[in-house]
């Protein structure tokens, strides 16, 4: 198992209908469904923030993972950047 694996995240994967779906790795329940993957994006880091969760990914129709930190990491990722 990575370190990537270990962390509490926020998926937003396609459906087979062409809508995008919100859901924690913690739960089998999509938190939310939208039209659009940016809408999808925007409340699943939303919803990260809420729940405590450390990455926001997002599974594209072509199985890519773009990977996004939110709370703490995202606030060590800027830190870092202003270095």
């Amino acid at each position: 198992m990575t370190e990537f694996d270990q962390r509490h995240s926020v998926h937003v994967r396609p459906d087979e209908h062409g809508d995008w779906t919100v859901q924690s790795d913690e739960s089998d329940i999509p938190a939310s469904v939208h039209s659009d993957a940016g809408a999808a994006e925007r409340s699943a880091e939303r919803y990260a923030r809420t729940c405590g969760a450390e990455l926001v990914v997002v599974h594209d129709r072509y199985t890519n993972l773009h990977v996004t930190a939110v709370g703490e990491l995202y606030a060590v990722r800027e830190r870092l950047a202003r270095l």
